[in-house]
C-alpha cells in the first residue's frame, strides 16, 4: 500500500505592536511596551510613571495579559470594597482571585486603592507565569547577594527567588531588594515587558509529520503559550485542500483525500482580540 507523508509548518502571528521607543530613562521603553500592547494604560494625559503602584491596578494589569476573560455577572464577590459592577476594577480581581493569583485581606476587602508591595507584584507574577506555563526556573541562592534578603517575608520567598533568576528584578542601590518597598508603575511595567519578552507567545503541535493513507483523518491538538489564554482563534490553511482538507478549529482534523509524495501544511494562530 502506498502511504503520503505529510509534514506540518506551524507559525503564529500575534496582533499586538511593539514600537521601539525613543532612547531616555530606563522605563521608557517599557512603558511604550506595555502602552502599544495594551496591557496598561495611563492616567488622565499622562502614564504617572513614579505614582505608586496599587493592588487593583495590578490585578487589571495581568488581567489585561490574559486576554480579559470574560467573568460573569452572576460571580461571587466576596469583598466589601470592591463595587459589583461589571467592568474595573471588579472583573480583574474576581479574575484574579478565582485563579489563584491574588487573595484577598483577612477583614474582608482587597484592599482598593492600597498601593502594592514589591513582594507582592513577584507573588502575583509569579502565579499567573504558573498559569501561562511560563518558564518557572528560579535558583535556591537567587537572592543570597542582596543585603535585605531577610527582609522578603516567607509566603513570597519563592516568588522572589524567581523573579530574580529570570532577571524581572535586578534590585536597588545598595544591593537592595526592598521587598517591602511600594512599586511604582514603571517599574510594573519593566517586570512586565521582562517576562514577556523571556516567554513570546508560541504555538506547538502533537505531531511534526505523519503518514497516512486515503481515506484517514489525524487529529492535530495545538499548544499554545500563555495557556491560560482562552479567546483564541486558531486558522489551519493546506497548502493543497485537493490532497489533504483540514477543518477549523481549535483543534483541526485533516482528511487525506489522494496519495502525494509530500505534502506542506502551514497553519498559523492568531489573536482573536
Amino acid at each position: 500500500m502506498i502511504n503520503s507523508v505529510l509534514n506540518f509548518i506551524v507559525s503564529y502571528f500575534c496582533i499586538s505592536g511593539k514600537k521601539r521607543s525613543e532612547e531616555g530613562e530606563w522605563y521608557v521603553e517599557a512603558i511604550q511596551y506595555v502602552y502599544d500592547n495594551g496591557i496598561m494604560v495611563g492616567t488622565g494625559s499622562t502614564f504617572g510613571t513614579n505614582n505608586q503602584l496599587k493592588r487593583e491596578q495590578f490585578a487589571a494589569t495581568l488581567y489585561s495579559m490574559a486576554g480579559k476573560p470574560s467573568v460573569g455577572l452572576d460571580a461571587s464577590n466576596p469583598f466589601s470594597d470592591v463595587p459589583n459592577k461589571a467592568g474595573y476594577p471588579r472583573d480583574a480581581i474576581l479574575w484574579a482571585v478565582k485563579n489563584d493569583v491574588a487573595a484577598g485581606n483577612a477583614d474582608g476587602t482587597f484592599g482598593v486603592g492600597k498601593s502594592i508591595q514589591r513582594q507582592a507584584v513577584a507573588s502575583m507574577l509569579y502565579k499567573y507565569a504558573q498559569l501561562c506555563g511560563y518558564d518557572m526556573t528560579k535558583y535556591e541562592n537567587a537572592i543570597d547577594e542582596f543585603n535585605d534578603a531577610d527582609k522578603v517575608q516567607s509566603w513570597a520567598i519563592n516568588a522572589m527567588k524567581w523573579a530574580v533568576s529570570q532577571e524581572l528584578i535586578s534590585g536597588k542601590g545598595g544591593k537592595r531588594l526592598d521587598p517591602l518597598g511600594v512599586a511604582t508603575r514603571a517599574e510594573c511595567a519593566a517586570m512586565i515587558r521582562k517576562l514577556l519578552i523571556k516567554n513570546p507567545d508560541s504555538i506547538s503541535l502533537n505531531e511534526t509529520s505523519a503518514t497516512m493513507v486515503v481515506g484517514s483523518e489525524l487529529r492535530l491538538t495545538p499548544t499554545l503559550i500563555p495557556k491560560i489564554r482562552t479567546n483564541e482563534t486558531i486558522t489551519w490553511i493546506s497548502s493543497d485542500p485537493n490532497v489533504a482538507s483540514v477543518e477549523n478549529g481549535l483543534h483541526s482534523k485533516i482528511s487525506l483525500r489522494k496519495i502525494c509524495l509530500t505534502e506542506i501544511f502551514f497553519l498559523s494562530a492568531s489573536h482573536s482580540l
